[in-house]
C-alpha cells in the first residue's frame, strides 16, 4: 500500500471476515471542514461472503450502477499520465473515469490485479483535477482457489449528484479572474505563465482551508494548499489545450504535489505553490518555480509515483530564459542592463537567474552588498531583495 501526496491516497487494508474477499479503502486527504453541503467521507469496507465453491456471478451490464465495459470516450493522448500507462492500465483508467464521471456506485473492473487498480487511480487523479466529488475509492476482491477473480470498484463520494453540479456551475461563474489574460492565439508557454501568474495573484497558501484538496477550495474560497493547487492548475491548463498532469512526491521533507506540463511538445516542471510563497514574501509574482528541469528541483523535490514521468531536460522555455533574465556568467553590465530596463518601464521588482554558484555569488555581491543595484535604479531611495541559492535566482525589489 502506497502513501499519495498529504494523504491525497492512503490505502488502509481491511480484511474480509471472509475467507474469498477482501475490501480496500483508497481515502484522498481529510478535509478541515465541510462547504456545506460537501461531507468528509470515510466510509468502512463492505464485506464480501466466501466465494470458494462457486465463480462470482456475471453481473447484468445493464443493472444500475455497473458497466460492464467502458462506454465512455476513451482519454484523449494529451492525458500525460494516461498516456504513460500499457494497455491493460489505460482500460482500467476509462472504467473508473467513466464510473465518476456517471456518479456510478460501483463497477466491476477489467483487471484482477490490485497493483494496476492502485497505478490507474493514481495516474487518472493525476490527469483529472477537476475531479472534486470524490475523495478516494475502496475495492472489493473476490478470490477463488486462491486466485483473485474479479474486482470492484466503489468511488467515495463527497455529495450527490445534484450538489456536484451545482458546485460546478459555481466553479464555471468563478474562472474568469484565473483565465484573464488568455487567448487562444497565444503560445503554450503564455498560456502556462498566465495560469501561473494567477494562481499566484489570486490564490492565497492556507493550511486550514475549506476543502483544501481539491478545486473548490481554490476557485470558491481563493485559499488552498499544494494539492488544491495543482489540481487547479492542471484543470485551468487542460482548458486551454496545454497537456498538464500533477505531481506527487515530497519537497522539503514534506507531501507536496506540482505540475509537469508540456511546453511544444517537451515536458517542464511547475510548483505553483512554492511560487505563491515566494510571492507572498515579495507582494508580487515570483517566477522561480516556472518551467524548470528535474535537475532544477533535484535538491528539493522527489516524486513518489508508481508512473515513469518524462523526464524534463529542456531550458528554452524556462521563464529567465525565455525573457532574457538568464545569465550563465555574471556579467555586470549586462544584468545592469536588464535593471534599467525594468526600472525606466515603471517595475519594481526584477528576477534575474545565473547559471552558476559562482556567477550568482558575484551578482550577489556587486548588486546588493556593494550597492551597484542603485547605478542601474537612479531614482531608487531603498532596495530589498531575495533568495534562492538553489535555483541561483536573486530578486531585487525597490
Amino acid at each position: 500500500m502506497k502513501k499519495i501526496l498529504n494523504g491525497l491516497a492512503i490505502f488502509l487494508l481491511c480484511l474480509g471476515l471472509g475467507l474469498g474477499a477482501v475490501c480496500v479503502s483508497s481515502v484522498l486527504a481529510p478535509q478541515s471542514e465541510s462547504l456545506e453541503p460537501i461531507r468528509t467521507v470515510e466510509e468502512p469496507g463492505k464485506e464480501q461472503s466466501d466465494i470458494e465453491e462457486e465463480p462470482p456471478v456475471e453481473e447484468d451490464p445493464e443493472e444500475e450502477g455497473h458497466t460492464a465495459e467502458k462506454s465512455a470516450e476513451e482519454p484523449s493522448a494529451d492525458s500525460l499520465a494516461y498516456s504513460l500507462l500499457d494497455e491493460e492500465t489505460k482500460t482500467v483508467y476509462a472504467q473508473m473515469l467513466d464510473t465518476l464521471e456517471n456518479h456510478a456506485e460501483e463497477t466491476d473492473l477489467p483487471t484482477t490485479d490490485e497493483e494496476v487498480l492502485s497505478r490507474a487511480f493514481e495516474a487518472l487523479t493525476s490527469d483529472h483535477g477537476e475531479i472534486f466529488w470524490v475523495s478516494g475509492y475502496q475495492y472489493v476482491k473476490e478470490s477463488l482457489g486462491g486466485q483473485t477473480v474479479r474486482i470492484r470498484f466503489l468511488p467515495s463520494y463527497t455529495m450527490t449528484q445534484d450538489e456536484r453540479e451545482d458546485y460546478q456551475a459555481q466553479v464555471d461563474r468563478a474562472l474568469s479572474p484565473f483565465l484573464y489574460g488568455t487567448g487562444e492565439d497565444d503560445s503554450d508557454y503564455e498560456k502556462v505563465k498566465t495560469i501561473y501568474e494567477n494562481l499566484s495573484l489570486n490564490v492565497k497558501y492556507n493550511p486550514d482551508a475549506v476543502e483544501n484538496q481539491n478545486i473548490l477550495s481554490v476557485f470558491l474560497g481563493g485559499q488552498s494548499v499544494c494539492n488544491g493547487i495543482a489540481a487547479a492548475a492542471q484543470y485551468l491548463l487542460s482548458r486551454l489545450d496545454v497537456p498538464c498532469m500533477i505531481v506527487y512526491g515530497d519537497a522539503g521533507g514534506e507531501s507536496h504535489a506540482w505540475n509537469l506540463v508540456m511546453i511544444e511538445g517537451d515536458p517542464y516542471l511547475m510548483d505553483a505553490t512554492w511560487g505563491n510563497n515566494v510571492a507572498a514574501a515579495l507582494g508580487a509574482c515570483s517566477y522561480e518555480y516556472l518551467n524548470l528541469t528535474n535537475a532544477d528541483l533535484a535538491a528539493t523535490h522527489t516524486t513518489d509515483m508508481d508512473l515513469e514521468l518524462p523526464v524534463c531536460v529542456k531550458t528554452e522555455f524556462n521563464y529567465y530564459v525565455q525573457e532574457g533574465l538568464f545569465f550563465e556568467a555574471f556579467e555586470e553590465d549586462a544584468a545592469g542592463a536588464a535593471l534599467r530596463r525594468c526600472s525606466e518601464e515603471g517595475g519594481r521588482q526584477l528576477g534575474l537567474r545565473f547559471g552558476s554558484s559562482e556567477a550568482y555569488g558575484q551578482a550577489r555581491q556587486a548588486l546588493v552588498a556593494d550597492s551597484r543595484i542603485a547605478e542601474y535604479c537612479p531614482d531608487i531611495t531603498s532596495f530589498r531583495y531575495m533568495e534562492n541559492e538553489n535555483l541561483h535566482v536573486l530578486t531585487l525589489s525597490w
